[in-house]
């Protein structure tokens, strides 16, 4: 846990402006929902608009000092590059995703005014909005020559009769810096998601897992981060993983268990080096394909250091070897396995299949092939290593064996080290 007492403000500060739009976005939930941050109402009430999942924010509250009256908050993180609001002159800019949300909002609107009970309810204050946003270290005469006309032109065209505020990382602090320390305090204890803090000198990075290359002058989807992660680890009890998967090994677990297994721990597994994974990814290129089908991918992942793709193919934890003569090879399940991911690599080369994946994020080069299978057989290091070798050919063959002896040692590292104590 993390503590005012440990870092500074202006520790805090950057490591906020280093969160993704999802964890900013329950930071902002955070600071807007303590009584601690805005004491100019008696009561109030924060939650999410449900039409919108977890991206757009209401506040619900009570004035009782001067008059009985009511009113409401419209809390939208905004994430676009500051950039696309300094030189474009297109007032709309970076606002295309918020006009469905402000046609919604002016119908709420409009139905609590004409339901209102005046005589009950008290006066009915007409929303305020706030745009809120990461940055920091802007100077005041940025928001207000430059942010304040975009988003003033921008909420003219729906006639709400609402206040425009902008809010960011650097009026939190001045306004309220003990607040908005008490809230990033909350924010990281309820967090559920993984996230990455990297302390380096006097730099800190906060990240999650989840993304793709590096933010510039231009929007990214929602779904990919501004950040590159190098190495992070997954808070969890390894031991109890590491039965787990030994007792998948041990019972003749199915693919799809084992898949399952591997997509929920696969940092344990494969190593802290891969920040993403995607499954059961369909390739719906039968044109491409030899046999005229659509094929499946296993496991996709992608590499944090390499900044580039892996495929995985699984298959099952059974006995890849015969023996003739004292002579060991490979079985028939394992030459069709080294075939087939093999054709999966010759699809994922096209330049048809690339682009079509770029657009879901996915934007891979050269992916490294790995094949998943079968136990350790029971042979010499020697013929064992020779007989990998020989098949090897621009792939590595891994066994559930190696991917659990691994695991293990890389657990007893993290615990002798303490590498999860921060």
């Amino acid at each position: 846990m993390i503590t005012n007492n440990i870092i500074d403000k202006d520790s805090i500060k950057l490591m906020l402006s280093r969160l993704d739009k999802s964890a900013f976005t329950k930071f902002i939930f955070e600071l807007f929902g303590q009584s601690d941050f805005d004491k100019d109402y008696e009561h109030q009430k924060t939650y999410y608009l449900k039409k919108f999942g977890e991206n757009i924010i209401e506040q619900n509250y009570i004035d009782r000092k001067e008059q009985h009256s009511q009113g409401y908050k419209l809390i939208i993180p905004f994430f676009e590059p500051f950039d696309l609001f300094k030189n474009i002159e297109n007032s709309n800019v970076g606002f295309n995703e918020m006009k469905q949300l402000f046609k919604y909002y002016k119908r709420i609107t409009n139905n609590r005014y004409a339901g209102w009970r005046f005589w009950v309810d008290g006066n009915y204050n007409m929303p305020d909005i706030k745009f809120v946003t990461n940055y920091s270290g802007f100077d005041e005469n940025i928001y207000q020559d430059i942010l304040f006309p975009k988003f003033e032109n921008f909420v003219e065209q729906f006639e709400l009769d609402s206040r425009i505020m902008i809010g960011s990382l650097d009026s939190f602090f001045s306004l309220n810096p003990e607040g908005t320390c008490n809230a990033f305090n909350r924010f990281m204890k309820k967090y559920e998601n993984e996230i990455s803090i990297s302390i380096i000198d006097d730099q800190y990075k906060v990240q999650g897992h989840y993304c793709e290359k590096y933010f510039n002058n231009g929007v990214l989807k929602n779904s990919l981060l501004p950040c590159e992660p190098l190495v992070s680890f997954n808070l969890i009890d390894e031991s109890q993983v590491i039965a787990e998967f030994e007792f998948l090994l041990n019972n003749h677990s199915k693919e799809n268990e084992l898949e399952a297994f591997l997509k929920k721990y696969y940092k344990n597994l494969f190593g802290s080096d891969y920040d993403r994974i995607e499954t059961q990814l369909w390739l719906k290129f039968p044109d491409l394909d030899i046999n005229r089908k659509n094929r499946r991918l296993d496991i996709f992942l992608r590499n944090s250091v390499a900044r580039d793709w892996e495929l995985f193919e699984l298959k099952r934890a059974i006995n890849i070897i015969k023996n003739k003569k004292d002579i060991p090879s490979f079985t028939s399940a394992f030459t069709t396995a080294l075939q087939q991911i093999r054709d999966y690599d010759r699809i994922l080369g096209q330049d048809l299949v690339k682009r079509t994946l770029a657009k879901d994020g996915i934007e891979y080069y050269n992916p490294e092939l790995r094949l998943v299978i079968g136990r350790t057989p029971d042979i010499s290091i020697e013929k064992w290593r020779w007989l990998k070798k020989s098949n090897e050919r621009e792939l590595k063959i891994i066994t559930y064996d190696e991917l659990f002896d691994g695991m293990k040692s890389r657990s007893l590292f993290h615990n002798n080290f303490n590498i999860f104590n921060i």
